[in-house]
């Protein structure tokens, strides 16, 4: 008797990559913080944050909370099957 493949956990994946991207996320944002802090030994009279936008998010660009989109499409799938 052969047993069919079953479907991967949509729920179950999603739970992964979540964690796997805020994760990265956090790791991203140490590096960043790092960056911005030899840019503070180059100019310590700017603040911090106008550093970051200066030299990291205004050339990086806005992004979408990935994180946030896969919650929202986490929870409609749980609320779909439930």
């Amino acid at each position: 008797m052969t047993k069919t493949a079953t479907r991967p956990n949509p729920v179950g994946r999603l739970d992964a990559i979540i964690a796997d991207w805020q994760r990265l996320q956090q790791d991203a944002g140490e590096v960043i913080d790092a960056y911005v802090g030899t840019l503070r030994a180059r100019y310590p009279s700017t603040a911090a944050s106008d550093l970051r936008f200066r030299f990291v998010t205004g050339r990086a660009g806005a992004t979408m909370d990935v994180a946030a989109a896969m919650r929202l499409i986490r929870k409609t799938i749980v609320r779909e099957t439930a």
